[in-house]
């Protein structure tokens, strides 16, 4: 796959995701809400891997939920 069939592929989901939902914080949670809904005990079996990586991408300085703004124009990004 070239990168431009990769980005014909990318972009759709990344509009439809930033139209669903408000910011990187709420995507991310919603992931790990849903990984806990589909199962609670695998998620408690590896032992809170998506939440610690939720409060990292929160968190960390660099983090790219924290350098690259939520409401970006994405038409733009591939041009």
């Amino acid at each position: 796959m070239t990168e431009d069939e990769a980005w014909t592929l990318i972009m759709p989901v990344a509009q439809s995701l930033q139209y669903t939902f408000d910011s990187w914080e709420d995507l991310g949670l919603n992931h790990v809400i849903g990984g806990q809904f589909w199962s609670l005990e695998q998620s408690k079996a590896r032992g809170g891997v998506t939440e610690k990586a939720y409060q990292y991408l929160l968190t960390d300085a660099a983090s790219p939920w924290l350098t690259i703004p939520w409401i970006l124009d994405l038409d733009s990004v591939v041009d």
